[in-house]
């Protein structure tokens, strides 16, 4: 399998042995960065050769850790799977599709000093949702590469932020601070962001 997660310096990930395997968690040797805090996705199976990067990516949360007398430490993760048959009146309003779907993403805002590496949370052919942990205000006008599949080979596509909503998790990653206004200096929420395309993707 592979552990993808959230430090300071961006996403890391590393291939793991799993220990133990239910239906919605996972034990894994466990790593000192590791926090309560800390943002996961898992991706069970892992097929090391597939260069499409398509392969299928699930959020996850740390809910216990563990010492062995041997000084190894073991990490459980639980599997937050979509909810099935869940809409909201803006997903009955939508035009196209949301696919649920957990991708590598970056994000370059307009005028910022940096782009943001994180997550999408879903996917569809108008525009995308992704994890954000710095400050975005609608309307931002941002660039946005998807480095999998064939979103790889368009390069950036430019988008509009329409939507932010807050997810209610919180980060410690203060290296971004830098990147939101005086007035968001502290704020430390993770965020749904949601981005539509300013023009269709060519198919």
């Amino acid at each position: 399998m592979r552990i993808r997660w959230r430090d300071a310096f961006g996403l890391r990930s590393e291939d793991a042995e799993t220990l133990d395997l239910s239906r919605n968690g996972v034990l894994v040797p466990g790593n000192e960065s590791w926090s309560d805090h800390t943002r996961f996705w898992v991706t069970l199976p892992y097929d090391a050769k597939d260069a499409t990067g398509l392969q299928p990516e699930m959020p996850a949360r740390l809910v216990r850790t563990a010492r062995l007398r041997s000084g190894a430490r073991h990490a459980a993760l639980h599997l937050q799977l979509p909810r099935s048959g869940v809409r909201s009146k803006f997903d009955e309003r939508r035009s196209s599709p949301r696919l649920p779907f957990a991708l590598p993403i970056t994000i370059r805002r307009d005028g910022a000093y940096s782009a943001e590496s994180t997550m999408t949370l879903d996917l569809s052919y108008v525009g995308v949702r992704f994890e954000a942990t710095r400050f975005y205000a609608a309307d931002d006008f941002v660039h946005v590469h998807i480095p999998s599949g064939s979103w790889a080979e368009r390069g950036e596509i430019a988008g509009r932020v329409m939507r932010i909503d807050p997810l209610g998790g919180e980060i410690t990653d203060s290296a971004n601070a830098f990147d939101r206004p005086a007035h968001h200096a502290n704020s430390a929420m993770i965020s749904g962001v949601t981005v539509v395309w300013r023009a269709a993707p060519e198919a």
